[in-house]
């Protein structure tokens, strides 16, 4: 994925409105003579805070996995720019998923045994 202009703002949003999670993404330099890339990732999390790494390629051409931390769960969106000269960057395999809903444990009470007298 590359967004072929700069000074833009790339967010993504589930249609639904729900809360996801952020794991993995690989970015590489647009071409080998690109050198080191830096972006700034800004997860806004469903609380209405934000986290923000940043991501430095090594600087030679080819995909470098990245992995977001504990903190990019539950968010609401997660944005980057391309801004000039870190807008030589291309992006691949963004791994999100919905966040579970998390279930309340059932309480039982108190459980009388059929074989009690």
């Amino acid at each position: 994925m590359f967004a072929g202009a700069t000074s833009q703002r790339n967010a993504l949003r589930l249609e639904t409105g729900g809360a996801f999670d952020v794991f993995f993404v690989d970015l590489t330099e647009q071409n080998r003579n690109n050198g080191i890339q830096t972006v700034e990732f800004t997860g806004r999390l469903a609380s209405g805070a934000t986290v923000t790494p940043i991501f430095v390629t090594d600087g030679t051409w080819g995909y470098q996995t990245f992995a977001f931390s504990n903190q990019f769960r539950t968010l609401a969106a997660l944005e980057w720019d391309q801004l000039e000269p870190e807008c030589f960057l291309n992006y691949d395999n963004l791994v999100v998923a919905p966040t579970p809903i998390a279930t309340q444990p059932i309480h039982w009470g108190h459980v009388k045994s059929l074989y009690a007298r």
